[in-house]
């Protein structure tokens, strides 16, 4: 219908579409740019050299080593996500690893835990 003189308007409002609506349809159909791979690879590189000097680091103090002694301008989040997908993270240990295997209960409203790591008292304030 456009193509053939129609106002953008009456196009939208016979269809049932808002103009605006139409108008960000038509720019989100742009293809987006690819990610870059080769930079990633270089910073996984980066990453991985970076841990070979000093291990005990973690992902934050990676992204700091790279930004500050390097002088990388990354994001934290990018380290992150590389160190996840190169399997660098150490895996958290759960909550149920705490309990141990004496935690079955058979009935509900059997077993409780709790922290006690503070009680506070009228003279602590």
């Amino acid at each position: 219908m456009r193509a053939h003189g129609a106002p953008l308007s009456l196009v939208c409002r016979t269809l049932g579409v808002s103009r605006a609506g139409f108008y960000k349809w038509q720019h989100s159909s742009a293809p987006t740019p690819p990610r870059q791979e080769p930079r990633d690879k270089r910073l996984a590189q980066r990453i991985r050299s970076t841990l070979g000097r000093e291990e005990t680091f973690g992902c934050r103090r990676v992204w700091a080593w790279l930004r500050l002694k390097e002088g990388v301008v990354v994001n934290r989040k990018t380290v992150h996500r590389d160190y996840a997908t190169e399997g660098l993270a150490s895996p958290c240990p759960s909550a149920q690893a705490d309990m141990g295997e004496s935690s079955t209960v058979d009935q509900p409203d059997r077993l409780w835990a709790t922290d006690t790591t503070k009680i506070w008292c009228v003279r602590d304030g």
